[in-house]
C-alpha cells in the first residue's frame, strides 16, 4: 500500500515545470528599505540584471513559492452577503511579479496576465485559480467581479478579477489545489522574497551568479535557502518516501522470516517422518504422490496463515489511512498480489523440503523398522 501511495503521489503534476528552476530567499531590511517604491524597485532591478546573463532563460519575484504551505486570507465577493457564522471564505494571497506564470510555466486559462502597468497608482487587480473559480465563482464568469478584504486601516481593499491561471498545488502534492490569488508586487510589496530563476541548464551553477547580482545591488544583503524546485518538490514527499522504506524494510525482514520458518517446520517435519515416507515408498508410492503429500500439507497451513493475515490485514490497515494516497486500505488488487507473492514464497519454501523427501531411501527405512 505504501509502495503504490508514494508512486501515485510521485506521479501527480505540482501544476507548473520544476525543471531547471532555482530558489533562493531574500527578507530586506526595513530601515534600508522603508517605503514601498524602494522594495519594488530593488525587485525590478534584480529581474533586470539576471534576465541579461547567459545561462538564464526567465527570472520573477514573489513573496512566497508552490509547495511552501502559505497563509490564509479572509475575503468577500462584491454584491454577496457576508458568510454565515463558521463558514469561512478565505485563499491563499501571492503577491507576484509580471512574468511569474511565465517562469513558472503556469497556464493562463482566461483573461490576462499582469503587466508593467499595473502599478501602484493603477487599477487594484488580482488573477484567481481555477479551484477558486470553481469553488466560489461557480456558475459565474469571474472576470470582472471584485473581491475585497480588509487592509492595514481596517477598510476592505477591492480589487477586480482580471484573470484566471491553473491550478498549483501550493500545500504538497497530497493536498488538492486551495484557493489562491494573485496580486502585482507593485501593488502590495513585500519585504520578504523569493526570486526564481528559470535556467538553460542546470539551476545550481548558477547560485554564484543570483548572489553576486543581489550583493552587486545591496552589499548588505543576503540570500539563504537557495534551492532547485526539483529539491523542494523531493522534500515534500519526503515523509511518505521514509515511511515506505520503513514499512518496507520490516515488510521484506517479515518476509524472509516466515519463508525461513515455513522452509524449517517442513525440514523438521520431513526428517521426523523420513520412516514414515521410506515405507510409503516400498509399498508403492511414487515420487510425485510423496512431492504432493508433503507440498500439499504445508501449503495447507500457508493458506490458512494467509488467511488469517488478510482478515487482520484489512482491520489493521485502517490506522495507515492519513498516510496513503490514491488508494485504498482495502485495495483488492493489492492485498491479492500480496496474499499470491506470499504463497509463490512457501511455495518454493514448501517443496525444497519435499523435494528432499522423495529422495528417502525405502530400504533404509525397512530396515530400521
Amino acid at each position: 500500500l505504501m509502495i503504490t501511495s508514494v508512486y501515485r503521489l510521485q506521479q501527480v503534476s505540482p501544476g507548473f515545470n520544476t525543471e531547471n528552476l532555482l530558489v533562493g530567499r531574500l527578507n530586506l531590511s526595513s530601515a534600508r528599505y522603508s517605503n514601498p517604491a524602494e522594495i519594488v524597485g530593488f525587485s525590478e532591478q534584480l529581474i533586470e540584471r539576471l534576465e541579461g546573463m547567459p545561462g538564464i532563460r526567465a527570472v520573477t519575484t514573489t513573496d512566497d513559492y508552490p509547495l511552501s504551505s502559505g497563509s490564509y486570507l479572509s475575503f468577500v465577493v462584491e454584491g454577496r452577503p457576508a458568510p454565515p457564522p463558521g463558514q469561512v471564505v478565505d485563499a491563499i494571497p501571492l503577491s507576484v511579479m509580471p512574468g511569474y506564470f511565465r517562469t513558472l510555466g503556469i497556464p493562463l486559462l482566461r483573461g490576462r496576465a499582469f503587466t508593467r502597468e499595473d502599478g501602484p497608482e493603477d487599477r487594484l487587480v488580482v488573477t484567481i485559480n481555477q479551484a477558486m473559480a470553481k469553488k466560489y465563482f461557480p456558475n459565474a464568469d469571474p472576470i470582472g467581479q471584485r473581491l475585497a478584504y480588509d487592509g492595514p486601516d481596517g477598510q476592505p481593499t477591492w480589487r477586480e478579477i482580471v484573470g484566471v491561471v491553473g491550478d498549483v498545488r501550493h500545500e504538497g502534492l497530497d493536498q488538492d489545489a486551495y484557493p489562491e490569488f494573485h496580486m502585482p508586487f507593485a501593488q502590495q510589496p513585500s519585504r520578504g522574497m523569493s526570486v526564481l530563476v528559470r535556467a538553460e541548464s542546470d539551476p545550481v551553477a548558477l547560485v554564484s551568479a543570483v548572489r553576486g547580482t543581489v550583493q552587486a545591488l545591496d552589499p548588505g544583503q543576503p540570500v539563504y535557502a537557495v534551492r532547485t524546485m526539483d529539491a523542494i518538490l523531493s522534500r515534500s514527499v519526503a515523509q511518505q518516501r521514509f515511511n515506505m522504506l520503513l514499512l518496507g524494510l520490516f515488510a521484506v525482514v517479515s518476509l524472509l522470516l516466515a519463508s525461513v520458518g515455513i522452509y524449517g517446520l517442513l525440514a523438521y517435519s520431513v526428517s521426523q517422518r523420513s520412516h514414515e515416507i521410506g515405507i510409503r515408498l516400498a509399498l508403492g508410492a511414487e515420487p510425485g504422490d510423496i512431492l504432493k503429500l508433503v507440498v500439499g500439507q504445508g501449503m495447507g497451513l500457508v493458506l490458512i496463515g494467509i488467511g488469517v493475515g488478510l482478515a487482520g490485514a484489512f482491520v489493521l490497515t485502517r490506522f495507515l489511512e492519513s498516510m496513503l494516497f490514491g488508494v485504498s486500505v482495502t485495495d483488492p488488487a493489492i492485498f491479492a498480489g500480496v496474499a499470491l507473492l506470499l504463497a509463490a514464497v512457501a511455495l518454493v519454501a514448501c517443496y525444497l523440503p519435499a523435494r528432499r523427501a522423495t529422495k528417502v531411501d525405502p530400504m533404509v527405512a525397512l530396515r530400521y523398522e
